[in-house]
């Protein structure tokens, strides 16, 4: 479970996004508070393919119906990325970035934009991407949520 703060420019203007990312494979108290949920690489000597990814994806929103962004890692690298809203793509980061936290970054980024009111990004090459975490844990802002377009029981 992680908190996660992600400051945002889009529009001319500056948004702050606080929302919590949390594994598939992780507690499943806090899965179900969600705002993204992440899966990164397949266990060694497996594949995951593209399509495996992009079902795992679509399960996670299925079962978690206040969650706004499922992002899953594949065996190519790549991150598989399924939007509450019904957008998906599927994009990839450059080499040096960690192969296992991209989809924990791409899912995040991905519900920053959705809640400062920009398009989930197209499928494509990300050229720069850095983020880092600021001191605390910072409360969940339930805006962030109906912002993005969540479905939420809250």
């Amino acid at each position: 479970m992680n908190q996660v703060e992600i400051e945002v420019s889009f529009g001319g203007r500056e948004f702050v996004d606080q929302h919590l990312n949390v594994c598939l494979t992780g507690d499943g108290r806090w899965r179900r508070l969600a705002d993204v949920l992440h899966l990164g690489l397949p266990g060694r000597g497996r594949g995951r393919s593209r399509v495996v990814a992009a079902h795992v994806a679509a399960l996670a929103l299925a079962r978690h119906p206040g969650c706004a962004v499922a992002a899953v890692g594949t065996a190519d690298g790549a991150v598989t990325v399924l939007c509450a809203t019904g957008q998906s793509f599927v994009i990839r980061l450059p080499a040096e970035h960690s192969p296992g936290r991209n989809a924990f970054a791409i899912g995040s980024l991905t519900h920053a934009w959705l809640a400062a009111g920009a398009a989930a990004p197209g499928s494509g090459q990300v050229s720069r991407m850095s983020w880092s975490a600021a001191p605390g844990s910072p409360a969940i802002r339930s805006a962030s949520r109906a912002a993005s377009g969540a479905r939420t029981d809250r």
